[in-house]
C-alpha cells in the first residue's frame, strides 16, 4: 500500500485514476543554456509528497533546490547555479561557482581550507576539493514501479583523475519512493588505480537556510564532539542548538 494524500491506496487503484505515472512521481532532465549556468543542466525530481528537487548532473549530481510544498528548504548563493567550466581551483576560489543548494559534495582527495601539501611537490589544494565542479557521466533517470513501490532515480559517475596520479570514480544514485517525505542518496567511492594509493576526504556539505532555519530554529542530533569551523575550538551544544539572528559572520 502507498500512503498518498490521506490515504492508502494499491497500485492498481491508482493507475486506475493516472493516465501517466507522471503525474504523481517522475523526473525531467533538462539544459541550462544561459549565462553562468551553461553546462550545469538540471533534473528536476518529484514524488506527490511535496517534496522537489532539482539535482546538477553538470556539478556531481549535487541538489541545487529543494522544497516542500513551496517552501525553499536550503541556502542559495548570489552566484546561481554555475556551469562546471566556471570552476576556479585555486585558493578560495571554490566561491565563486558555489550556489548553495542543499547538498555540495566536497573532496574526494581534499576538503577544508586551501593549503599547500608540501608531501605532493607542493601542490596547491584550493578550497573544499574539484568533485563538486565534476561533470557526471553515463546519466540515467528513471520512474517505474518496483513490485508495489513506485521509486524515481537520477545516477550516474563522476571522476577525480591525473595523469600518473590519483585515479578516482564515485557512483551516486538519488533515490525518491512515491509519497514519501524523504530521499536517499547512495555513494560509492572507487581507486581505479591500480598501482597509486590515493587520499579519501569527503564532506556532505548541506546548507539548510530560511525559513527552515530562522531565529528559533532548534538542531536536534547526537555529537561527540563539535569543533567551530573558523577558530577550529570545540563548541557545547548550547551554543548551536538554537539558531539566532542574522549576523554578519
Amino acid at each position: 500500500m502507498i500512503d498518498l494524500f490521506g490515504k492508502s491506496w494499491t497500485r492498481d487503484e491508482l493507475l486506475d485514476r493516472v493516465g501517466d505515472m507522471d503525474q504523481l512521481a517522475g523526473a525531467r532532465v533538462g539544459e541550462t543554456v544561459n549565462g553562468h549556468e551553461r553546462g550545469a543542466g538540471f533534473i528536476d525530481m518529484w514524488n506527490a509528497s511535496g517534496l522537489r528537487l532539482t539535482v546538477l548532473p553538470g556539478r556531481c549530481l549535487d541538489i541545487a533546490h529543494a522544497h516542500y510544498n513551496g517552501i525553499p528548504l536550503c541556502y542559495r548563493s548570489s552566484q546561481g547555479d554555475v556551469g562546471p567550466a566556471f570552476y576556479e581551483p585555486q585558493q578560495y576560489g571554490w566561491l565563486r561557482s558555489w550556489y548553495g543548494g542543499l547538498l555540495t559534495t566536497c573532496g574526494l582527495t581534499f576538503v577544508g581550507h586551501p593549503e599547500t601539501d608540501e608531501e605532493e611537490e607542493g601542490i596547491e589544494l584550493g578550497l573544499h576539493g574539484r568533485i563538486s565542479s565534476a561533470p557526471a557521466q553515463n546519466v540515467v533517470t528513471s520512474a517505474d514501479w518496483e513490485d508495489d513501490t513506485y521509486i524515481v532515480r537520477a545516477q550516474g559517475t563522476m571522476r577525480e583523475a591525473v595523469m600518473f596520479g590519483t585515479n578516482l570514480k564515485m557512483k551516486r544514485e538519488i533515490r525518491m519512493r512515491l509519497g514519501e517525505k524523504s530521499f536517499t542518496i547512495d555513494d560509492c567511492v572507487e581507486n581505479r588505480s591500480r598501482t597509486v594509493t590515493s587520499p579519501l576526504m569527503v564532506v556532505y556539505h548541506t546548507n539548510p537556510s530560511f525559513p527552515l532555519l530562522a531565529e528559533g530554529t532548534r538542531l536536534a542530533m547526537t555529537s561527540q564532539r563539535s569543533v567551530e569551523w573558523l577558530e577550529g575550538r570545540e563548541v557545547q551544544p548550547d551554543q548551536y542548538q538554537v539558531a539566532g539572528p542574522p549576523t554578519n559572520r
